[in-house]
């Protein structure tokens, strides 16, 4: 009866850790993604804001540049 109860625990151990692990490797592979979707959107978005300066136009508000120094008035 005890070597079934160990055997038991052993085999419950054994499959939390197997669970633990396929779990973690599905997560890292999910948050992958996920940073690549956020790198994208970035360089998307440095693309648009240096197409808008080089009109004129400011990328946050699209109201034409002035002379001066029109990133001091935004939060980056």
């Amino acid at each position: 009866m005890t070597l079934q109860v160990l055997v038991g625990v052993l085999l419950l151990c054994l499959g939390l850790l197997l669970g633990s692990t396929w779990t973690l490797q599905a997560l890292q592979a999910r948050t992958r993604r996920q940073a690549e979707g956020w790198r994208r959107l970035y360089e998307e978005r440095l693309a648009v804001r240096a197409a808008l300066q080089r009109r004129g136009r400011c990328p946050h508000c699209g109201a034409p540049l002035s002379g001066h120094d029109w990133e001091a008035e935004h939060d980056w």
